[in-house]
């Protein structure tokens, strides 16, 4: 059987045909695979290629594949209709990099040309790689006939234009080149190297080993995350730590795709593994990705791997492991532990009134799992604005004691108490970890107890706890130290830099209403920064003067993408709270266009209408396209929550949260975000430099 190898472009072309075709290229490829040299399969050259090693493989009178063949490999590189199949190969060629030995396709210069000359600077400006010469770019991966346009850019728009068209690779070292940082040249590669063992070349080329596995591709186009990862990304995944790892990033750098790839290759190994994070919503798209994942790699793996993977949040394990203890318990909300609190306030507490109470409850108590006076004593209580003499603290602690007998009575507990009684039960040994191995995803979500609870959940293997996460999309109370709670990262701790999701623009946008360091988790801070290659649109900045006009645009808006091919189902809308979302739906109605509300429990993989969610149920989404409406300056922040606020660590904290929630439903877009307000808009958005997105 021939050696098969397709690539990042033919799995992006075949998206694009009918099921029919798919299935035609699949049965010219499956003849193939077992008989390459069957007189029925004929490669035929393309006239007009830059690349003569470059042919094309008639399906029909139509239907073309292109592909190259060197040394016994068979590469994939495009499917499509007669035109447009050689338009592509016209423009291409694929080479091994003649300093570096990687395998690149490679595209020719002409079309970027008109592209550098529509970005020019009115005034001459100097150029953004003068100060490299050839052969440091030439050892960065840059193909020789693109060193000439390289050495022309001048600006940003210029960069993005080029780094478009170039191997990722470089493109990456050219990002990162701009900003000042220098760039260690890779290490060359052998071109006859095995494409599987050059990790550049397998974020974009992957090796088929059957037939099966060729027809699993074709059959229903997998996403590009189940096949190609970034060498940084491939790395986490299979490398052995001697103890628990961090991965952080930015949003739509890949940490969800880190821990699905790295549960399902713990899983392989025979492990029993937890991938949980703390929101319903997202544990349910993890779910549906991890299907995926699984299915599309059974050519590694057996069936079984699937079964080895359990996803849920921490609170569903939590609640099961602490029945050992208390068969009884359940969870207990916040308004009733508010009640408490207001009901004891006469035993106690006269020095602070209820709102403190409660709110030292929920920013000390809770988050510590603290049942004890002697706990509570001890405290830190960092982040707190006002500190707390010892009199103070015992005045306090005769509410929270009164209302910790009540809780117990009647056995309801907060989370975090849950938390706590399921990893005294593990470590007591009333029950046994079920978990080999645990991935925490969205970890800045988390509170020490539930951190405590996933560490104990692994703690015979502690090199098979890794948490992800990024706190600049803290969206909850919360706030730790790993080190502080026994979790020890130190030489384990990782960044990713490399933005998969959203366009440049979109980045820029977003991260200019971000302070540039962010918590490490660790008691530090860390630079966060990242790159994107994709290019689109600025996003649309636009204040109305009314509610009217705001849903006309909306309306009108949408009705363009779908023009475009934008479907419903890729479209999100987002709003800080329910009811601005409420005039939508009857403006959606009567425009006959479906709508989904954003839930809990719901599979995004089975919907078709528009989706319509608060921000906080934004976490862990991607659509093409994403609406933020009513930013006003009295919704974003919510002046209704901060104005709850009476201590000034707490103000700032929730002020940070609401910055970062906005971040959060900013950063679910793929290609374009349109953020719109009535009247006065969002203090946050005035902290964004108008070059930004445009504006009206």
């Amino acid at each position: 059987m021939s050696a098969v190898s397709i690539s990042k472009t033919f799995s992006a072309s075949t998206k694009k045909l009918s099921t029919p075709d798919r299935g035609r290229v699949l049965d010219f490829l499956t003849k193939f695979m077992e008989d390459p040299g069957s007189p029925g399969l004929n490669f035929e050259t393309i006239q007009g290629a830059k690349d003569s090693s470059m042919k094309s493989a008639r399906i029909t009178q139509d239907l073309r594949t292109i592909l190259h063949q060197s040394d016994g490999m068979l590469t994939l590189l495009y499917a499509g209709h007669h035109e447009d199949a050689y338009r592509w190969a016209e423009h291409r060629r694929i080479e091994n990099h003649p300093v570096t030995g990687t395998l690149q396709i490679v595209e020719t210069t002409e079309g970027v040309q008109e592209a550098i000359k529509a970005s020019q600077p009115q005034y001459e400006t100097p150029r953004v790689f003068a100060d490299y010469d050839d052969k440091y770019l030439l050892s960065l991966g840059v193909p020789e006939d693109w060193l000439t346009i390289t050495r022309q850019i001048q600006n940003d728009d210029q960069l993005l234009a080029v780094c478009q068209k170039l191997p990722e690779e470089v493109s990456e070292s050219l990002l990162t080149l701009s900003t000042g940082e220098l760039v260690t040249p890779p290490k060359p590669v052998s071109p006859t190297t095995p494409v599987e063992q050059n990790p550049d070349n397998l974020r974009r080329f992957w090796v088929v080993q059957d037939a099966a596995e060729l027809a699993s591709i074709l059959d229903g186009p997998i996403e590009d995350w189940v096949r190609f990862l970034h060498p940084s990304q491939r790395l986490l995944v299979t490398k052995d730590f001697n103890g628990p790892a961090k991965v952080s990033g930015a949003a739509g750098t890949g940490k969800t795709v880190v821990g699905m790839h790295r549960a399902r290759r713990l899983a392989a190994e025979g492990k029993r593994v937890l991938l949980t994070s703390y929101v319903t919503t997202l544990c349910r798209n993890i779910e549906h990705n991890i299907h995926i994942l699984c299915a599309g790699a059974q050519q590694e793996f057996d069936a079984s791997v699937e079964g080895r993977i359990t996803v849920s949040t921490v609170h569903k394990q939590a609640l099961a492991f602490a029945k050992a203890s208390i068969p009884k318990i359940h969870p207990v909300d916040a308004d009733k532990i508010e009640a408490l609190i207001k009901r004891h306030h006469g035993h106690g507490g006269y020095l602070f009134d209820t709102g403190f109470l409660s709110h030292e409850w929920t920013g000390v108590v809770e988050p510590q799992g603290i049942s004890t006076w002697d706990e509570y004593r001890d405290a830190v209580r960092t982040g707190r604005g006002k500190p707390l003499t010892i009199k103070q603290r015992k005045d306090c602690w005769k509410v929270f004691e009164r209302v910790w007998s009540d809780l117990t009575a009647a056995n309801a507990y907060p989370w975090s108490g849950i938390c706590r009684v399921a990893r005294e039960a593990i470590q007591d040994g009333k029950v046994e970890s079920p978990f080999d191995a645990v991935v925490v995803d969205e970890v800045q979500d988390l509170q020490p107890q539930e951190l405590q609870l996933v560490s104990a959940l692994s703690a015979t293997n502690p090199g098979d706890l890794m948490v992800l996460g990024d706190a600049g999309q803290r969206i909850y109370p919360g706030g730790f130290s790993l080190k502080k709670l026994g979790i020890d990262i130190r030489g384990r701790s990782h960044i990713l830099r490399i933005n998969y999701r959203t366009t440049e623009q979109i980045r820029r946008f977003a991260d200019r209403m971000m302070a540039g360091a962010s918590d490490d988790f660790d008691e530090g801070t860390e630079d966060r920064r990242s790159q994107s290659l994709l290019n689109g649109p600025s996003p649309t900045i636009k204040q109305f003067a009314n509610q009217s006009e705001q849903e006309a645009f909306v309306l009108s808006q949408i009705q363009s993408l779908q023009t475009q091919g934008i479907s419903p189902r890729e479209i999100a809308i987002f709003a800080r709270s329910g009811k601005y979302l409420k005039p939508l739906r009857s403006v959606f109605h009567d425009a006959g266009l479906d709508i989904n509300d954003l839930s809990d429990n719901e599979d995004l993989s089975e919907t078709g209408g528009i989706n319509l969610g608060t921000m906080h149920r934004a976490k862990g989404l991607e659509f093409k396209a994403v609406f933020i409406v009513d930013c006003n300056h009295d919704v974003v922040p919510h002046s209704y929550t901060l104005g709850k606020l009476r201590d000034q660590g707490d103000y700032d904290a929730a002020y940070e949260r609401e910055r970062q929630l906005l971040y959060v439903a900013i950063t679910r877009a793929r290609d374009e975000v349109f953020v719109t307000s009535v009247g006065k808009p969002s203090e946050f958005l005035k902290q964004i430099d108008n070059s930004a997105g445009t504006s009206s």
